[in-house]
């Protein structure tokens, strides 16, 4: 599914021949290293270094007696060693080195802030919910969980096959309440990081001078920092593709230095599931590629990764991302795409695409903006290095052929290139910085400039994109938690309900017509209509509040700052529950305005919204999705006051409808005429010009709110808010 690369060590002050019969033979009193980016041993010969004591004349590396220090004959012991024999170059690489490091530290701190604060703020959704259900679950002695999330009805592993969750849950053991996972996670992808700046400055000073090596190592960590999808990734839950890249690149670099340890590297990296045990079978192939003469130590890498995903098939391990259910439409025409009751299998699927390759272009064509999404950033040309282009290929096909944008957009599913590309990219510059030095300077700056003017672009989307959740709501929604008792079943809206995965059920709510399997009678409800990642809309959870204040007759326990918490005992004959569809019509006491508050004392047919006497919004936020039609908007009301009710487009942010309601002490109704015809067009592309991407696919239909302004004074009470198509739009309906 994803990412890559290796290759051949220059010492300093020795070049490579281009005959490669004249290539040193490796000894047993050497280091073989493959350095990121070179093709084979009979690439050109580079900018010669003068020789120092730690490069071995002949050698194809430092000597061994340089193991055991700094990294080990990386870039630490190697410029460390030259300190003091050496020119001010010399030294600017190490300053540069430990500079690096400063920063990515300095990055890894300011990462678990950040989700140390999406933590506190409930901004976790269903993915985060089932890691963190099954770490709770195995931290706490049920060895094998069962997922109430994703594979329901099925275990955890089932889950792609994520079996690196059980020696994780060992940390549970010590320590199982916080912002652990996350910050486990941001930890992971510093070490990512890490490992890929040491190996490109490693590379740079192997084979430029020491300006231009700085030159390319300053712009390979730029392309590290400023790429803003890391940010995107660790916003977004908890993950196993983001720990396991951390292992990947422990693997890559410690097998191009000829150090077994990298099989063990390759086995934690499959082990954290389908999608990093392809990047195990891509990095294999990569390495059989440039190294031919060199593959016996690869047999076991490929054979690691693809017995992973050998036995997950099998064994029904992908449930969580089943390729059918992903890629089954490449191998349906559109003539029977729509009739066909059986799905296809997996290698109908293989045989579809080889033998009508242009719907795989066509998918890849309608994902074009996301795939330059996810390789810009990181320097684009970083995909041309043998060593990446591989695992990237097989990353942007694995996410660009899936259905919908989902997964193509940027965010973990495609975390290995926000590390490998960069470090291709100096690996590609600098095998040309020799032949064109110039030119290959100017490339490093436009791509580091380009790196920074993508951060700058989405470094504020992603801060207001993924912080949603006010602090007094994530103050009820903690006070919540812990009033539930342990064994209570939760059922949460799924914007907010991956901080309640600490029991053996619960539920995300997702929407309309959901069945949600009532496994205890004791059952907590917390929906949050208007915050978090919501997928669900905002109508149809709404139209669960008023299933349980109403038919279901459960105990409203909290109804603030957007927050509303039921306790429902179910019958003992019920087993599961059908979540109802979005109404077009709500009780206005789901609708409270900034001037307005619900009154839910009562029989649910007294509660309402009343103004607060202020002036400003008594009813608001009620939003719907309506079909382009003619509707009428239909209120009931009380007023000691005028007030204004408005029908707009919050779509296109067009006020369709208004009128002035006049002082009435009894409850009235009022109908009001609204022409929504008119469909504005959705935005979907989310940035600035070449620096966009297509986050989630765009709504069907426009968003509609009714409000209703109160100049403030006497009371104002609102029962009912909704729509009703209008007469003429109504008897087309009832004909057809």
């Amino acid at each position: 599914m994803r990412s890559h690369w290796p290759d051949q060590s220059i010492p300093a002050g020795h070049e490579l021949s281009s005959d490669p019969e004249h290539e040193p033979e490796l000894s047993g009193d050497h280091e073989h290293e493959l350095e990121p980016g070179e093709q084979s041993t009979d690439l050109p010969s580079v900018a010669t270094r003068p020789s120092s004591p730690d490069d071995t004349p002949g050698g194809t590396g430092p000597s061994r007696g340089m193991r055991g220090r700094g990294m080990k004959g990386g870039i630490a012991s190697r410029i460390s060693s030259r300190w003091h024999n050496h020119g001010p170059g010399d030294r600017a690489l190490r300053r540069l080195w430990v500079a690096g490091l400063v920063l990515l530290a300095l990055q890894l701190v300011a990462m678990a802030l950040w989700s140390t604060l999406l933590w506190s703020h409930f901004e976790l959704s269903m993915d985060y919910g089932d890691y963190h259900q099954a770490w709770w679950l195995i931290a706490h002695g049920n060895i094998d969980p069962a997922s109430t999330f994703f594979t329901i009805g099925h275990s955890f592993w089932q889950n792609n096959f994520e079996l690196f969750m059980w020696p994780l849950a060992l940390i549970g053991v010590v320590i199982s309440h916080g912002p652990v996972l996350v910050i486990f996670q941001d930890l992971m992808l510093a070490v990512a990081e890490v490992v890929a700046w040491s190996w490109m400055l490693d590379y740079a000073a192997r084979r430029l001078p020491p300006a231009r090596a700085i030159i390319l190592g300053s712009g390979g960590l730029v392309l590290l920092l400023a790429n803003p999808w890391a940010w995107q990734a660790i916003s977004f839950d908890f993950h196993m593709e983001i720990v396991g890249i951390a292992f990947l690149v422990l693997a890559a670099r410690q097998l191009s230095r000829d150090r077994w340890s990298g099989w063990l590297w390759a086995a934690l990296a499959a082990s954290c599931g389908d999608a990093t045990a392809a990047w195990v079978v891509g990095l294999a192939v990569g390495f059989f590629i440039l190294s031919p003469k060199r593959q016996r130590r690869w047999v076991p890498v490929l054979l690691i990764g693809a017995a992973w995903l050998g036995i997950s098939t099998i064994a029904h391990g992908d449930l969580g991302g089943n390729p059918v259910d992903l890629y089954g439409y490449l191998a349906r025409s559109s003539a029977n795409q729509a009739t066909a009751m059986t799905p296809p299998g997996l290698g109908s699927i293989v045989l579809a695409v080889i033998h009508h390759p242009s719907r795989a272009i066509d998918a890849l064509w309608a994902q074009r903006v996301n795939i330059w999404a996810n390789l810009a950033p990181g320097g684009l040309i970083g995909i041309l290095s043998p060593l990446t282009l591989g695992p990237g290929l097989a990353d942007l096909l694995t996410v660009g052929l899936a259905r919908g944008s989902h997964f193509s957009q940027p965010a973990f599913q495609s975390v290995g290139l926000y590390v490998l590309v960069p470090l291709g990219t100096v690996a590609v510059v600098s095998w040309a910085a020799h032949r064109f030095p110039r030119l290959a300077t100017g490339v490093m700056v436009t791509v580091s400039a380009n790196a920074i003017a993508w951060s700058v672009v989405w470094a504020p989307i992603i801060r207001t994109s993924w912080a949603t959740v006010p602090t007094a709501t994530a103050s009820i929604l903690r006070h919540v938690q812990e009033e539930i008792p342990a064994r209570a079943e939760v059922i949460a809206s799924q914007g907010v309900a991956g901080r309640y995965g600490d029991r053996k059920y619960d539920w995300a709510l997702q929407g309309a017509r959901e069945r949600i399997k009532l496994s205890d009678r004791n059952t907590w409800w917390i929906i949050v209509p208007r915050y978090g990642i919501e997928t669900a809309p905002v109508a149809e959870q709404e139209a669960m509040i008023a299933e349980l204040a109403g038919p279901l007759h459960a105990k409203l326990v909290e109804h603030r700052f957007g927050v509303w918490v039921f306790h429902w005992l179910v019958p003992a004959h019920m087993k599961s529950l059908v979540t109802p569809p979005a109404a077009t019509s709500v009780p206005a006491w789901l609708a409270t305005g900034p001037a307005g508050r619900a009154v839910t004392t009562g029989p649910t047919s007294t509660w309402a919204t009343v103004g607060t006497g202020q002036p400003g919004y008594v009813i608001a936020y009620d939003y719907f999705r309506l079909h382009p039609a003619r509707y009428k908007a239909v209120v009931r009301l009380s007023t000691g006051v005028p007030v204004k009710v408005q029908v707009w487009n919050d779509t296109g942010g067009a006020l369709l409808s208004s009128t002035i309601v006049k002082p009435a002490t009894s409850p009235q109704t009022i109908s009001l005429p609204v022409n929504a015809l008119h469909f504005y067009a959705h935005h979907e592309d989310s940035g600035l010009g070449p620096f966009s991407a297509r986050l989630v696919s765009p709504p069907k239909d426009d968003l509609f709110e009714i409000r209703i302004w109160s100049p403030g004074g006497r009371q104002v009470s609102v029962t009912q808010v909704g729509f009703a198509l209008g007469a003429h739009q109504a008897a087309l309906s009832t004909r057809g």
